[in-house]
């Protein structure tokens, strides 16, 4: 996960994110510092509160697990690579799915503009 960089852009401290996400702030520093990994909803909460994108923050390289990391520091697998590929590969397709309404919507509206003489 890459996401410490955001953090520090936008002049949040791990306090901060701990708060938000409802962790401590040691719980937090091992999820930046890659100690402890995270479950795919976890990912999402921190990108939202970072306001980035959740795919420019996931690494999809082929050894990615997500865990749940409890109080103790001790690592749960929640999924391991295999399940997750399939979860993965279709919101790929969901997003090249939603690419091409997007452009069909702009010709559709580029057509109705010149249709009626919107510029």
């Amino acid at each position: 996960m890459k996401y410490g960089r955001s953090r520090l852009a936008k002049n949040y401290t791990q306090n901060y994110m701990a708060d938000e996400l409802g962790l401590t702030q040691s719980q937090y520093s091992r999820i930046e510092n890659g100690e402890c990994s995270v479950d795919f909803n976890r990912v999402a909460q921190i990108a939202k509160t970072l306001e980035i994108n959740l795919m420019d923050i996931i690494d999809w390289g082929d050894t990615q697990q997500f865990y749940n990391c409890n109080q103790a520091g001790n690592n749960n697998t929640m999924n391991n690579y295999q399940e997750f590929e399939s979860e993965r590969k279709a919101y790929l397709a969901q997003i090249e799915e939603l690419k091409q309404d997007k452009e069909f919507l702009k010709e559709q509206i580029k057509f109705l503009n010149e249709k009626y003489g919107i510029t």
